[in-house]
């Protein structure tokens, strides 16, 4: 979990500093990480009755906050220069 908050977290400073290409390649491993990861460590430390409410706040938490990303560039379509406050 902490090497891909690193990976992350590195990825996004090199993005800042112009580094598109490789941050974008570090964010993205990060990201993939901790899809990965999370879930596993959540059904490793969760009691054995709560697993599955654990396992599946975590999805429906992902699921969530794809939608509101995608709901707020919804309108970009009309708009062609308001892609970047995403």
């Amino acid at each position: 979990v902490a090497l891909a908050a690193c990976a992350f977290s590195l990825g996004w400073t090199i993005f800042a500093g112009r580094g598109i290409t490789f941050g974008r390649l570090l964010t993205g491993v990060g990201c993939g990480a901790s899809t990965t990861v999370g879930p596993t460590y959540i059904a490793e430390l969760a009691p054995t009755r709560l697993r599955g409410i654990c396992g599946a706040g975590f999805q429906l938490c992902l699921t969530i906050g794809i939608l509101a990303v995608y709901s707020a560039g919804a309108d970009d379509k009309q708009d062609k220069g308001t892609w970047a406050r995403l």
